[in-house]
């Protein structure tokens, strides 16, 4: 259980974010891909360019766009120094759709090129931002802005932080209920999806630790073939989730 609980907090720090993956232009960019960064020791650390992202965020959710633009940009600039490419991309992808948002159609244009260029460079030309972010290039470039940006990205983190919270102070049920809530927001439009893996693992632990053992199992037996598919790069949660399975099944096969 334990080791679960550590491999998906390792994958969350990693995983892509909901508009990465989204299939329309509607999605804000959720901080999921950009938790942590590594310094050249190889550690994990928390760095002022991803909280500068986060309290973006946060602005961009209270439509204050102004101010996502500000922070945002600062993290941009600060990013290289701290050697936190995640935070730079998912800052970029951010200007990008405030943008697009405001109806700044030049400013969306630019945007959008830049993080598209960054992107292909740092995280290569199959990184599932891309997509987005040429949608949104071509509708700046033929001055024909997507309608509105929701926050359904914004919200799927919303219940993913609060079922960690009631995970860490030991509210197990509201732990379920606030990824439950999470993994409707990405069932409506990526079922089949890397923040859908990065979504059910810790559903897992919250139902194993709540005691409902048998959504415990089918949600591992959904999720096991998603973070293969998607995370192939962290075999430790594949390993943890497997290992639970095992368990599970090792109980119920004792008379």
């Amino acid at each position: 259980m334990k080791k679960i609980a550590i491999a998906t907090m390792a994958l969350a720090a990693f995983s892509p974010a909901f508009a990465q993956n989204s299939n329309s232009e509607n999605s804000l960019p959720s901080p999921a891909s950009s938790l942590a960064a590594t310094n050249p020791a190889g550690n994990v650390q928390q760095t002022k360019s991803f909280e500068l992202f986060r309290q973006g965020q946060n602005d961009f959710i209270e439509k204050n766009y102004s101010q996502a633009e500000s922070k945002w940009k600062k993290a941009i600039e600060l990013a290289p120094s701290e050697n936190d490419s995640r935070s730079k991309a998912e800052c970029m992808c951010g200007l990008a759709i405030v943008y697009t948002k405001q109806g700044r159609i030049t400013d969306a244009k630019k945007a959008s090129d830049d993080a598209i260029q960054f992107i292909t460079s740092s995280f290569g030309a199959d990184d599932p931002r891309l997509g987005l972010l040429k949608r949104l290039s071509q509708g700046a470039s033929n001055k024909c802005v997507a309608p509105s940006v929701d926050e359904s990205g914004a919200e799927w983190m919303k219940n993913i932080e609060a079922g960690t919270a009631a995970m860490n102070s030991g509210n197990f049920s509201d732990a379920v209920s606030s990824f439950e809530a999470a993994l409707a927001i990405v069932d409506k439009t990526q079922p089949d999806s890397g923040v859908a893996a990065a979504t059910l693992s810790p559903l897992v632990a919250a139902y194993l630790k709540s005691g409902d053992l048998k959504k415990a199992e089918a949600t591992i037996d959904r999720a096991l073939p998603l973070c293969k598919k998607y995370f192939p790069d962290k075999p430790k949660l594949t390993e943890a989730l497997q290992s639970e399975l095992a368990s599970l099944k090792a109980k119920q096969s004792k008379p």
